[in-house]
C-alpha cells in the first residue's frame, strides 16, 4: 500500500493512517509533486506506472523523459493548469505508449505543489469503445432511450426513438422533454409530467401514438439520475412498445364480453365450478342462476360451494362429480327439486383449465317445472279418460243385455205369428 507523505519544512512526515484504506483497481494514476520534483504522495497506479514511490525524485526518470520535461516547462510558466498528450517510455516496457497528462498548480500551507494525473489514452479508447458498443447495442436492439441534461433538454437519443416520434436527432436535440411529449399527452398527463420533473420523481404513462393511420401504444418511463456529485439530476426517458400486447388484450376483452353476453343470455341456469385444493369452489354463474339462489357472484370467486348452495344441491353435484371420475363418462345427470315447486334437470360436464391443470365443472340446470306440471296434468286427464271409457263400456254392456232379452221375446212371438198365418191357424 502507498503511504501518504506531507512536505513540511523540507521534511517528509509519514502518515500511516492512510494504510487502513484500500485502493480500488483501474483508477487513474496521480501524484502530488513539490517544486523540487519530489513525490509527496502517489497512488498505486502511479507507483506501478513509473516505478517510483513517495519520497523519490522524478530525476530518477531518464533524462530525455518527456514527462519530466513537461513538468519543468510548466514550473517556469505562469499557468494554473495544463493538459497535454505525450508519448512515454516507461520502465519495464519496450514500447512507448500515448498518455494524457493533466497538471494543476495547487497551494497548501503557503507551499506550492503540482497535482499530476496520468491517463492512458488506450484506456480512454477502451472506454470510448465500450460507450460506442453500448450505443450500437441500443440501436441494433431497437431500445428507445433519450437522455436529458439538468435542464431537461435532450442531449442524446437512440435511432429507435427517432422512429417513435418521427423526428430526427437534430430536431430533438436541445428540445425540452415536455415539448417533445406535448402533442402525445392530454392536459392532465402533461401537468403530471411537469410535476414529476419538478419533484424529481419517476413518471410513467401509456401513450397512444397515431402515425399514418396506424395506432401504436408506447409505455414511457422517465427516471431521474445523478451524475457524480451534481446536485441537480438528469433524466432518462425509455419506451416499450406495447401495441401487440394492447391489441391482444383488446381481443381477449372482446372475446370475454361475447362469452359473458352468451352466458347471460342462456335461459337455463349455468354454474361453473373449479376443483382446487380438493375443494369444489365457485368460479362463475349466469344471472339466472344467481337470481334463483340469491347470490352476488362478484364476491363469491373461489368460495367453497357448500357455503353458498343448498346442501341437497351440493350433495347431488358432488355425487355427479364422483360418477364422472368412476365411470369416465363425459356427462352426468340428476334431478333437483328446489323449494318444493321448482324442478330442474341438471347435467354436469368436465374440462381442464389451461395452464394450471385444475378441473372445471360446468353444470346446466334446465327448469322443467311447467313441463312436469303439464305432464302430470296430462297423466291425470289420461287416467280420467280411461275411467270414462270404462264407464261407457260398462253402460253399453248393461244396456245391450237389458235390450237383448225383450228383443228375443219379440222375435220369438213374431216367428210364431208367421207360422200360424201360413198354416191358417188364426185362433
Amino acid at each position: 500500500m502507498p503511504e501518504f507523505y506531507e512536505a513540511k519544512n523540507g521534511l517528509l512526515n509519514q502518515q500511516p493512517e492512510l494504510n487502513i484504506y484500500k485502493e480500488l483497481p483501474n483508477n487513474k494514476a496521480f501524484a502530488i509533486i513539490n517544486l523540487e520534483f519530489e513525490i509527496v504522495f502517489c497512488n498505486d497506479s502511479f507507483n506501478k506506472l513509473f516505478n517510483l514511490s513517495p519520497g523519490e525524485n522524478l530525476d530518477l526518470l531518464p533524462p530525455n523523459s518527456d514527462f519530466l520535461s513537461l513538468l519543468k516547462g510548466f514550473k517556469d510558466k505562469k499557468f494554473r493548469n495544463l493538459s497535454s498528450d505525450i508519448i512515454l517510455s516507461l520502465p519495464g516496457k519496450y514500447e512507448s505508449s500515448l498518455y494524457q497528462i493533466g497538471i494543476d498548480r495547487v497551494f497548501l500551507s503557503k507551499n506550492q505543489y503540482f497535482f499530476v494525473v496520468v491517463e492512458s489514452l488506450e484506456q480512454r479508447r477502451t472506454f470510448e469503445r465500450k460507450i460506442n458498443e453500448f450505443h450500437i447495442a441500443l440501436d441494433k436492439g431497437n431500445i428507445p432511450v433519450i437522455i436529458t441534461d439538468q435542464d431537461k433538454k435532450v442531449i442524446y437519443a437512440t435511432r429507435s426513438f427517432e422512429d417513435v416520434f418521427g423526428m430526427s436527432m437534430e430536431n430533438m436535440y436541445n428540445l425540452h422533454i415536455t415539448d417533445l411529449l406535448r402533442e402525445h399527452l392530454t392536459f392532465d398527463e402533461h401537468d403530471h409530467l411537469a410535476l414529476s420533473l419538478e419533484k424529481n420523481i419517476v413518471w410513467k404513462r401509456l401513450v397512444q401514438i397515431v402515425r399514418k393511420n396506424n395506432e401504436e401504444y408506447w409505455e414511457f418511463r422517465l427516471q431521474p439520475f445523478f451524475v457524480e456529485e451534481e446536485t441537480k439530476p438528469s433524466f432518462m426517458l425509455s419506451a416499450a412498445n406495447l401495441t401487440e400486447h394492447i391489441f391482444h388484450k383488446k381481443i381477449i376483452e372482446t372475446s370475454e364480453k361475447k362469452q359473458k353476453l352468451i352466458l347471460e343470455n342462456i335461459s337455463d341456469l349455468l354454474l361453473i365450478l373449479k376443483y382446487a385444493d380438493k375443494v369444489i369452489r365457485f368460479e362463475n354463474a349466469n344471472g339466472n342462476f344467481c337470481k334463483v339462489f340469491n347470490l352476488d357472484k362478484a364476491n363469491l370467486h373461489l368460495m367453497p360451494i357448500y357455503e353458498l348452495l343448498p346442501p341437497e344441491l351440493v350433495t347431488s353435484i358432488s355425487r355427479s362429480i364422483s360418477d364422472l371420475d368412476e365411470c369416465k363418462s363425459a356427462v352426468s345427470a340428476f334431478d333437483f327439486k328446489y323449494k318444493g315447486d321448482l324442478r330442474y334437470v341438471c347435467k354436469v360436464t368436465c374440462t381442464m383449465e389451461n395452464g394450471s391443470g385444475n378441473r372445471i365443472f360446468i353444470i346446466t340446470m334446465k327448469d322443467v317445472t311447467e313441463e312436469t306440471l303439464h305432464r302430470e296434468q296430462l297423466e291425470k286427464a289420461y287416467y280420467k279418460e280411461m275411467q270414462l271409457n270404462k264407464m261407457k263400456s260398462d253402460f253399453l254392456a248393461n244396456i245391450s243385455h237389458e235390450i237383448r232379452t225383450p228383443f228375443n221375446g219379440i222375435t220369438g212371438y213374431s216367428d210364431i205369428l208367421d207360422e200360424c198365418i201360413e198354416e191358417g191357424d188364426y185362433k
